[in-house]
């Protein structure tokens, strides 16, 4: 018998190692669930470029405690200048910005040097993403913002941009736990089920929410690119699912140009006025994502990204609205 002693000790450490491996991925699956809990009354949103600055600019000004904001680009003056005077009145202020945006843009250096000459806390996004393309606010950890805008005049001014706004306090803690882990470079994975955070849930969300969708799926997006999400949208179409594509005009994003399924059952339009920089989609009318992710691998594999899926029936209708009115500007090519 005791020469089976060591292989029965390795079956043993086997069997104990597979069932914690079991316990552990669902507990995981129980934290994250896929899709959305049900909808709440503690959501708001705003529409550029009628809203203007007034949503971002009344919550910096009526701040108490803290505003943590986090962003790809921040260059409007009057935003600046909003973080500047809650710092003078006593609020914890900290930012983090993408320190190399695609292009090259320097905005950020300066905005960094009007920052710290006030005593703002400021860090560089993390090198861990390929970028920091996430665009939120939270705003003393009871209501946060998560937006399809930079925080530049343009977004207010010539844009299509969404930005919403919840107090549902599980979702303000998850943006504000995730703000906090790249504030320190550390590790944090999303558990808030009606959050999209990139890089680490962003594709098998909206994948999954396409697979799933039955008569429609519309959205609105800067551009389309990711050959997973195209190849998914066309097998919608093939089960009988409506497909509305709405793009920015290829004048300003060139990629547009060359679409891969025009005969494939999706309507494609361009929105040349205003530009279309938000990132919206709408699934059966039931659900709807906005956020700053755009259809692209790097967006959805590499960059931390945050986005939001609603629920409430009143945001859906009034959200509807504004893409039927859009899409009936767009243009077909």
């Amino acid at each position: 018998m005791r020469r089976f002693r060591p292989l029965l000790y390795f079956v043993l450490t086997l069997a104990l190692l597979y069932t914690f491996k079991q316990g552990f991925y669902q507990e995981r699956v129980i934290k994250e669930a896929p899709f959305p809990s049900p909808a709440s009354s503690d959501h708001t949103f705003f529409v550029e470029p009628e809203d203007g600055r007034e949503p971002v600019v009344t919550a910096l000004r009526e701040a108490k405690e803290s505003i943590w904001l986090k962003c790809y680009l921040l260059s409007d003056q009057k935003i600046i200048d909003e973080l500047i005077k809650a710092k003078q009145r006593g609020v914890e202020v900290k930012v983090i910005l993408e320190k190399d945006p695609y292009g090259g843009s320097k905005l950020n250096y300066k905005t960094k040097r009007y920052l710290e000459r006030e005593g703002i806390l400021f860090r560089w996004a993390s090198p861990e993403f390929a970028l920091t393309h996430e665009k939120s606010i939270v705003i003393d950890r009871k209501q946060a913002f998560i937006m399809t805008l930079n925080l530049c005049s343009s977004s207010f001014k010539n844009n299509r941009e969404y930005g919403v706004i919840t107090a549902c306090q599980e979702e303000v803690e998850e943006v504000a736990k995730l703000f906090e882990a790249d504030w320190k470079r550390e590790k944090y994975y999303p558990q808030e089920p009606n959050l999209v955070v990139s890089p680490q849930n962003s594709r098998r969300k909206i994948l999954g929410l396409i697979k799933r969708s039955k008569e429609k799926i519309w959205l609105a997006q800067l551009l389309m690119e990711d050959e997973e999400i195209i190849a998914a949208l066309r097998r919608a179409t093939k089960r009988g699912v409506r497909v509305k594509l709405l793009l920015a005009s290829p004048d300003r994003v060139p990629i547009n140009k060359e679409l891969p399924f025009r005969e494939e059952g999706i309507q494609v339009r361009y929105l040349r006025k205003p530009h279309l920089h938000a990132k919206l989609i709408n699934f059966d009318s039931e659900i709807i994502f906005i956020g700053s992710q755009n259809c692209s691998a790097p967006s959805l594999n590499l960059n931390r990204e945050l986005g939001i899926l609603l629920t409430d029936k009143d945001l859906i209708t009034r959200l509807e609205k504004i893409f039927v009115k859009d899409w009936e500007k767009g243009q077909e090519r």
